[in-house]
């Protein structure tokens, strides 16, 4: 399966990417790229991203994700990965990345910790 991403909007500017496939080539990520440069431009500053259905990733993959968890902290916000896949989450451990990122299980639990930080 070839890697695709949609874009959803969530309550409280929440942007929600959900990707699908394999995280792999970097020629896939350029349209991701400026679709949050985008949304970062506008002001919004919480991200999700839903991996519930990313069956492997690999390095550029998993630079795509801290390049775009850069930018938005850069920009005083928060990216939040969810539902990682027992081999993505394993790789995630391996490489220490677990410490950058904030994983959750679900998206409300993601909610949850974004209506936290407004508290």
């Amino acid at each position: 399966m070839s890697f695709t991403s949609e874009i959803a909007m969530h309550p409280k500017g929440v942007v929600c990417f959900s990707f699908a496939g394999k995280i792999i080539a970097p020629d896939d990520f350029d349209a991701i790229t400026a679709q949050a440069d985008k949304f970062f431009q506008e002001g919004y500053k919480r991200v999700i991203i839903d991996m519930s259905d990313i069956s492997y990733i690999n390095s550029s993959g998993l630079n795509l994700l801290v390049r775009l968890l850069t930018k938005v902290r850069n920009k005083g916000g928060e990216l939040i990965l969810i539902s990682l896949s027992e081999s993505v989450e394993k790789l995630f451990f391996i490489t220490k990345l677990t410490s950058i990122f904030t994983i959750c299980a679900t998206i409300q639990e993601a909610q949850n910790i974004f209506n936290a930080q407004e508290a």
